[in-house]
């Protein structure tokens, strides 16, 4: 660990002093940012962590450890109906969001049929009432010529006001509010005097524990941003805050999720699900995948797969895939052995798409870092700590996305 060099004080003892103290010692005196040098060793233990410090994702402080995002959804190019469109369900249409449709809007489901329908009025944020149009262009009103099946993609053909009529339906912000919180993470070390001190202990003393919890709670963090689950518990005077994980945000708050739960993985549907997950945000996104995954796709070159080194990120070792849809930074993460409540072993492949604009890594009041002698006065010894609040913003989960349960490969078959 690098040297570091700290201003020593003499104790206080007023009581107003000793408030913003610990055992006597300012804490503004005491804490530390960590060095350059220490954040980028060993990157593949937290690649999240990693390229948050090297620039890529936003990083900002928050002002309480309850925050909030403000996101407004992105604009569907498509949308589903989620009940299937008979003579009996008339006039009203259940979709999946009517987020993107307003009075007025023409829409046509993509089955061949021809039909068309009108929007009269937006129910709710699933629910729509429509009139019908027969594929020749006639107004039929109350039902479809032929049913559209459930799960049928739809297109907005626009627009269709009548001669003469009033300003349509105003477009209104519909922004949701995710709730996330900073969780404090604590890691001391340090031991007696004597134990510092003997070759019989710890070889060069301190500076190989610092190093070795430094790898520690990277590696803990990582796991955090990864797999937590947003929550705040409150028993008698303490609150215990975690962090919601990148896994929570994307399965359950609709992001793209494919679980493959040992269903059949091969190149082609690897580039589908790349096509899915370029729908929305950037043309540039990284895939965070844990070793397995890191493996199969390396056998994907031989699909014709365009994967290409590129070079380091602070010494983090990266490729890029390229698609005519976008551009995948992909870096290899040991944080993402798969857990077993997740899958049926702990080596399935799987991986994070992240959208790194709608990325926020976030703490509250100081981001990770080293505090020095923490110990009692009256201690034999020496006592540092890392400590931080920290936490991550999942900003428009349908930028977002992750695949994983991938226990069965082909490396033969293509999916179209």
């Amino acid at each position: 660990m690098p040297t570091t060099y700290v201003r020593w004080t003499t104790p206080v003892t007023n009581a107003s002093q000793l408030a913003n103290t610990t055992y006597g010692i300012p804490t503004a005196q005491r804490k530390t940012d960590i060095s350059p040098e220490i954040w980028y060793v060993r990157g593949d233990l937290s690649p999240f962590l990693h390229l948050a410090k090297a620039g890529m994702f936003r990083q900002r402080q928050v002002t309480d450890p309850k925050f909030q995002q403000f996101e407004q959804p992105e604009h569907a190019v498509t949308f589903t109906n989620t009940v299937t469109a008979t003579a009996t369900t008339g006039l009203t249409l259940t979709v999946d969001s009517s987020a993107m449709l307003k009075v007025g809007d023409k829409i046509m489901p993509i089955d061949g049929s021809g039909q068309v329908a009108r929007v009269t009025a937006v129910n709710s944020a699933t629910q729509v009432n429509i009139v019908w149009y027969s594929a020749a262009g006639a107004y039929i009103a109350s039902t479809p010529t032929a049913n559209i099946a459930d799960n049928t993609y739809w297109l907005n053909l626009g627009n269709a006001s009548r001669e003469g009529s009033t300003l349509p339906q105003i477009l209104q912000p519909q922004v949701a509010a995710r709730t996330n919180y900073t969780e404090t993470m604590r890691y001391p070390f340090g031991g007696t005097r004597h134990r510092l001190n003997s070759t019989l202990w710890t070889g060069r003393g301190i500076s190989d524990m610092a190093r070795q919890e430094w790898f520690k709670a990277k590696r803990d963090i990582e796991h955090k941003l990864m797999w937590g689950t947003p929550s705040e518990h409150v028993s008698g005077s303490t609150v215990y805050r975690s962090t919601g994980g990148l896994f929570y945000w994307i399965t359950q708050q609709g992001g793209n999720s494919t679980n493959y739960a040992g269903a059949s993985f091969d190149a082609g549907k690897f580039v589908n699900d790349m096509m899915k997950n370029f729908e929305y945000g950037s043309d540039t996104k990284i895939l965070i995948a844990n070793p397995k995954l890191i493996g199969i796709l390396d056998k994907f070159k031989f699909s014709k797969l365009q994967m290409t080194p590129g070079d380091e990120i602070f010494g983090l070792k990266v490729n890029w895939i390229e698609t005519n849809f976008g551009r995948l930074m992909v870096v290899n993460s040991h944080a993402l052995i798969m857990p077993n409540s997740y899958g049926a072993g702990t080596l399935n492949a799987m991986g994070f798409i992240v959208d790194p604009d709608f990325i926020d890594y976030v703490y509250f009041d100081q981001d990770l870092h080293i505090e020095f002698n923490k110990q009692q006065p009256d201690y034999d010894g020496t006592v540092h700590e890392y400590i931080g609040d920290v936490g991550i913003a999942v900003n428009v989960s349908q930028n977002h996305g992750v695949i994983y349960n991938i226990v069965t490969v082909s490396f033969t078959t293509v999916t179209a």
